[in-house]
């Protein structure tokens, strides 16, 4: 015979609010990642086509996951 798991309000709570909070990072990662698309004209971009948005774009998506 097994026995249930007793979860207390407040891990309940705790569980939840890390799953929304990795949600929240996934769609500003998917935002930044869109954002950084957008910029790029040509789909076959140089190593310095590249960099340059995303030096321009780091400082968001570091304000943002902070």
């Amino acid at each position: 015979m097994t026995c249930a798991e007793i979860l207390s309000l407040e891990d309940f709570r705790d569980t939840r609010r890390r799953a929304e909070m990795r949600q929240r990072l996934h769609d500003r990662l998917d935002h930044w990642l869109h954002q950084l698309e957008d910029r790029m004209q040509d789909r076959s971009p140089t190593l310095e086509e590249l960099t340059q948005p995303l030096f321009v774009l780091r400082q968001e998506l570091t304000q943002a996951v902070t």
